[in-house]
């Protein structure tokens, strides 16, 4: 098992710091499975901190990669402490996944519509 993130939409900035297309919010999902069928996952989203981006660190909308934007968002998961427990935000979804899956809490299902 591994647990599998995808990225589904983002919103962004028409301009921030003279920058254009510049990514604020990312709408994400993470899923695995077992061999059994059965499944967990859970979707969020994640608003990026677009102020005083060095030159250096900034990547161009064009030129980003599904990789880059998880990395962001791992990155902001880890960065942020739950008040419960002290785990960061990044082990509370993943471990949201893999208790669903332990619990059998949910079926290997399809998605999608029919048009």
């Amino acid at each position: 098992m591994a647990i599998t993130w995808k990225i589904l939409h983002m919103d962004r900035l028409a301009t921030s710091d003279g920058r254009s297309d510049v990514v604020k919010n990312v709408f994400w999902y993470c899923s695995d499975s077992d061999a059994n069928g059965n499944y967990g996952y859970s979707y969020g989203n994640t608003q990026l901190s677009v102020s005083g981006i060095s030159d250096d660190d900034f990547t161009s909308y064009s030129s980003l990669t599904e990789a880059d934007v998880i990395q962001w968002v791992k990155d902001d998961l880890t960065a942020s402490t739950a008040e419960v427990g002290g785990s960061n935000d990044l082990t509370i979804v993943e471990n949201c996944v893999t208790d669903a899956i332990a619990n059998q809490q949910y079926t290997l299902r399809h998605q999608g519509v029919p048009w």
